[in-house]
This record gives C-alpha cells, structure tokens and sequence, in this order.
C-alpha cells in the first residue's frame, strides 16, 4: 500500500497532474446534488420521541404542536408519522392531525394536548435535519429523548404564536465525514477516468469515413439524428412542458411566431396589421405558414412538421455552412469528426433549438451562409445568393442587418477607393436578392405607416409609450441586467440611472440611457464587461426551461463544461503558436470583424443568450475545426504541456464560475 501511495505522489509531482487533479475535484463538487442524496441514503435513522416534560397539574397544559413544511418534508412526513403513532394506547385521547387550513393552520400539523401522548419519528442523522414546533402558550417544555441523550426544550421565553425550529443533531459530525470521504474517492476516481480518456484519445486510430469530408452525407446523418430524437420526443409526448401554457398554447415568443404564420397563411392583412411587432421582420413566421400549409393540405401535425422544416436548415449549418466556411478562409481543411463534435457541442449546449418555435436557427444558417457565399466577391449568382440569405437572416433577427448596411457602405466607398476592387456588378446582383426577399415587409412596413426595407423599432410596438430600445434599456438599468430565462438585476447598472436623476417610477427614453451612460464612463464600461462575460455564461441548453433558476448538480456541470469550452477557446486564441499554425489572416479579421458587426452593438441591451447565439457558433467552431486537431499532432500535444494549457484551465473555469456566482 505504501508503494502505491509513493508512486501516485510521484506522479503528482508532475505539475500538469496537479492542475489535472485540480480540475478532477473541482468537477466532482460540482456533483454536489448526487453526493448530498446518496449520503442521505445510506445515513442511519435515529429514533426520537417527543412529549411533555410537564405533569397535568388539575388543568390541561400538555399542548404540544409540531408542523410540517416544504423544508421538514425531507426530513419527516406529518400525516405517516400520525398514522403510524395513533394505534398506541397512549394516543388514543388528544393526539390529534390537523390538516392544512383548519383551525387557520398554513401547513399540516399533529397537535397533542394529553400528558400521555408521545410522538415517536425517525430522522436521518443531519446537522440540517429538523422539528419544527408551534408555541401555543401552554406547555413550556417539551422532553425529547433518543437512545443517546434526553433534551428539554424550554419555550417559556418563546412568545406565543411564535415558529421554534430544533435541530437534534446539529453536532453530529457523521454527514461531514461521509461527505469528506466521498468527495475524496471521487475526485481521484474522476482524476483516474481522465487519465485514461487522454491516452485512448492518443491511441485512437480516426476511421477513414470520420477521416474525410463528405459533407451531404454529414448533412443527411445529422439531420436523421435531430429528427429522430426530436420524433421521439413529440409522439411520446416527453417534449419540455414549459414549450407550452396550461391551455396547451406554444409559450412566449412561439405563440407570436405561430399565430402571426397562421395570418399570414390566411391572407388576414387586417389582423396582420393589428397584431404584428414593428420590430420584428416577416420571415420569423414563414417557417410556421409553411408547416401549416402542408400540414392541413397533408393532414400532418404542424408543430411537428415545422420542427423538421426547421432543423433540415440546423443540419444544414452544422454539416455543411460551417465547415464549407472553414475550407474557405482556413489553413487547415474539414473532417467528418471535426463535424460530429460541433454537433455534440450543440446538442449539448443548445437542444432547445430542436424543438422551439423560433427563428434564431434559420437566421444563423442564412447568415453564416451568407458569408460563405460573399467570401470571394466574384460571382454574380453568389452575390444574389448571398443577398438572398443575409435578408432573410435580418428579417429572422433585425442585428444582422447591420450586414447589408456594411456592404451598402463598402459600395459606395468603392467610387472613391481605389484599393476596393470589386466589381460593381457583384453589389447590385446582391441588393437585388436583398430587395426581392424584402418585397412584403416593404409592404407591411407601408400598411403600419412606415417605408423602408426592414423591419423597425417604434414606440408602443411591444411597450405602451416605448421603443423596444427603450424599453431594454430601462429593464438594464432597473430589473432586467440579464433577461429570458433567468432575470437579474444588477447594482452598477442601477447606480447609473439613480446617479442621472432620482425618477422613481418615471421611464427614460433611449436618448437619456445614452446620456445617463456617458456621464459615468467607468461605469458603463464596467457593466459592458460584465455584459461580455454573461453573453456567454450559458446555463441551459433549453430556450424555455423551468422556473425559476435551480444551482444544483444538473447545472453546475453544464457550467463545467461550457467553462471548458470557453476557456479552450480563449487559450487557443491567445496563444501565439496556435494563431499562427491553425489561423488564416482571413480568418482572424472575419472573425473580429464579425463580433463586432453582429454582437458587440447587441450589449447595450439586456443579455438574452439566444441574441449570441451566432457567437457560440464561432465558438464551438474554433474548438471543432481548430482545437480537435491537436489529437492528430503530438507535436501539438506537446504544445499544450510546454504552454501551461492545464493551468490556464483551472484558472479561467475557477474564475469563470466565481464571477457567475454573483448573478446566478
């Protein structure tokens, strides 16, 4: 035993293992939900009986009440507990159950008014376990024994009415020691898994399909898959019930986009008019009209075929936009398993996407393709191709307008700069495809008063009196720091707007946010970083999940891993023998040039993770089709030790998780 212990404590003088160690532990508290309920399991029961310590003295003072609540729950059940202490003799006169709402009870209750009664419960041995008692200002003291000690519990300086919370084993040590030795087993069993993951990860031998790049198989594969699995889900009714309300309705925006589709496959222009959001394009609900089109035609549940309208385009973007992109303007070509890991990393982080009625995924997939196409500026059907997909892009999300304008720009500088040599004929076959997606919300721009191409942001179109700015604006600086699914406020954001002027109850316009920011620079620039961070601190994978934000085990190891992720990301990026051997120079100004185009302008309103959505994709590009190649060079391999990536590792996922804590 001895020589084991040696031999792992020389290898831990390795430092990559004690970063690796590190990373081990602080992965398995992240397991803490796991942890807690398995101890509870194995952890004894004590018995504890409960009576009064007072003899009846000519007058009835033995009235003891114990109540139950969501917290004792755990701990002990008030309607078992009477069943199975009624049947005693002892209990047969004044052991009594009241039920919640009698007697104005506000939880289930045993109340005992006989100098024979006793109450007899078993609880789990834990310091937090507890007995909630109910002073009703006439027994003062309450005998509790177990078989190692007897204890009376003095209510005579209680007043009446007043909740005594007793914890009867507030110092057993037995819960930590379990907690401690688990903690210390797993942490090196997890060590000990990774080990091992790294050298088969070394040894494997990559298949010749998974090898190569076949990227309409790919396409076809990853469709199957997400229509599978989302098939599945939909007909065995095990889809996310917060998709829906209680009346079966789609939740949220979907209902929006669902019912404006049915509008428009109607023709109902009155009822468009009255009940669309200026701010929103037309193409949100063309997905929608469609799946209802053929769906009644067919005779086929809509919901279901839009789900598979839209994740054809999500097969699209995985298995062919993204890495067609990376042949484009990388140094190193696309493989098959380079594909299977951007799929992996969204069906982790982003499965909510498969079954949501939203745009975002049909955005992305145009938008990204877009790129794609204009990347060369030569051919005239890629322009028009391209112009087609960054149109329908900004009328599925309006930031990626900012696109077409950018290339409006570059058009009319071309006249003056030399050193723009491209094609005039390449810019209008381009704003031809923009002008022909845009045809009807030019027209349902002009029935709401409006002439322009896109759609816009007026007042009382989603907020009464507001823009939709504005009303971002005012959530930022009062309520709303981060937005949908998990709302926080924040207290610099805050401090801005109380700073600006004392305005209680009164909104700002857009105009006065700007203001109020620039009058405290630190400040906004203090919460634009805080911005950045949380655009990417992901904490569900579902775009409608359940209410309110639950820190247990399920997300603090989502958080682990989307760390993990970042933090590979960021130190591959700032790695200057990285950058150089796997990133182009087209490569590296696409990529800032892209953030601060599409994302960067999107921080002055609240943080909703679905707005960055085009940024984890870039995201998991990098660490598909940059980092993965890393297993097919030791060389590289050896790279990642000599750069310390370990260490940098345990310091951004530590740094990472303590900055979130402060919002989530």
């Amino acid at each position: 035993m001895e020589r084991i212990v040696a031999l792992f404590l020389k290898r831990l003088n390795k430092k990559e293992n004690l970063y690796l160690l590190f990373l081990s532990y602080l992965l398995s508290f992240c397991m803490f939900t796991y942890v807690n309920e398995f101890i509870y399991k194995i952890l004894p029961e004590t018995e504890i009986t409960i009576s009064s310590f007072e003899k009846e003295t000519g007058k009835n003072i033995n009235h003891i009440t114990i109540l139950e609540t969501e917290e004792t729950k755990k701990n002990y059940n008030i309607k078992e507990i009477f069943l199975k202490n009624k049947k005693f003799e002892y209990n047969l006169e004044g052991f009594n159950y009241v039920k919640k709402g009698d007697f104005g009870y506000s939880s289930n209750a045993i109340h005992l008014n006989n100098s024979k009664n006793k109450i007899t419960l078993f609880i789990k041995k834990i310091p937090n376990a507890k007995i909630r008692f109910y002073n009703v200002g006439i027994s003062e003291k309450i005998l509790i024994e177990s078989s190692k000690y007897t204890e009376i519990l003095d209510l005579s300086e209680n007043k009446i009415g007043e909740i005594i919370d007793y914890f009867p084993f507030s110092e057993s040590k037995l819960f930590l020691l379990y907690a401690v030795s688990i903690y210390f087993i797993l942490g090196l069993l997890l060590f000990g898994l990774i080990k091992i993951l790294i050298k088969i990860i070394k040894k494997i031998k990559i298949a010749n399909f998974l090898n190569n790049y076949n990227p309409k198989t790919m396409v076809l594969i990853i469709y199957l898959i997400i229509s599978m699995y989302v098939t599945i889900k939909f007909f065995t009714n095990t889809l996310p019930k917060d998709l829906f309300t209680k009346t079966g309705s789609l939740f949220g925006d979907q209902e929006y986009y669902w019912h404006k589709g049915t509008l428009m496959k109607n023709f109902n222009l009155t009822g468009l008019k009255e009940y669309i959001h200026s701010f929103r394009g037309y193409f949100v609900s063309v997905l929608p009209m469609i799946a209802q089109l053929i769906g009644e035609k067919l005779k086929i549940n809509s919901l279901w075929l839009f789900y598979m309208i839209n994740n054809f385009f999500t097969s699209i973007l995985l298995g062919y936009v993204m890495p067609e992109l990376n042949n484009k303007i990388s140094l190193k070509k696309s493989k098959n398993y380079q594909i299977f890991i951007l799929l992996l990393l969204f069906i982790i982080f982003w499965k909510g996407m498969f079954y949501s009625v939203l745009a975002d995924m049909i955005a992305m997939t145009c938008a990204f393709w877009s790129i794609l196409l204009v990347i060369d500026l030569k051919e005239k059907k890629k322009a028009f191709l391209s112009g087609i997909c960054l149109a329908v892009a900004s009328l599925s999300r309006s930031n990626f307008t900012l696109g077409i304008y950018v290339i409006l720009i570059t058009f009319f500088l071309s006249f003056f700069i030399k050193k723009i040599r491209i094609k005039k004929s390449f810019f209008l076959f381009f704003f031809l495809g923009v002008i022909i997606v845009c045809i009807p919300q030019i027209k349902i721009n002009y029935e709401t008063g409006h002439i322009g191409l896109f759609s816009y942001d007026k007042k009382g179109s989603f907020v009464k009196g507001e823009t939709l700015k504005e009303s971002h604006l005012n959530g930022v600086t009062r309520y709303s720091f981060t937005g949908w699914p998990y709302i926080s406020q924040d207290k610099t954001a805050q401090r801005i707007l109380k700073e600006f002027s004392d305005l209680g109850e009164h909104r700002i316009t857009f105009k006065q946010g700007l203001t109020a920011y620039i009058q405290r620079p630190m400040d906004f620039f203090i919460i634009t970083m805080k911005k950045i961070f949380l655009s990417i601190d992901l904490k569900t994978s579902e775009i409608y999940p359940p209410q309110p934000y639950k820190p247990d085990s399920g997300s603090y190891i989502f958080s682990f891993f989307n760390y993990f992720v970042l933090s590979t990301v960021i130190f591959f990026i700032q790695t200057k023998v990285f950058r150089k051997r796997f990133f182009s120079k087209k490569e590296k100004k696409m990529g800032i040039l892209l953030y601060f185009l599409y994302m960067f302008p999107q921080i002055i309103l609240h943080v909703e993770w679905r707005y960055y959505l085009f940024l984890y994709l870039i995201i998991y590009y990098i660490f598909s089709f940059k980092f993965a190649y890393i297993i097919e060079e030791e060389e590289m391999i050896a790279t990642l030790k000599q750069k310390k990536y370990l260490k940098y590792l345990c310091i951004y996922i530590t740094i990472f998780f303590v900055v979130s804590s402060y919002y989530f």
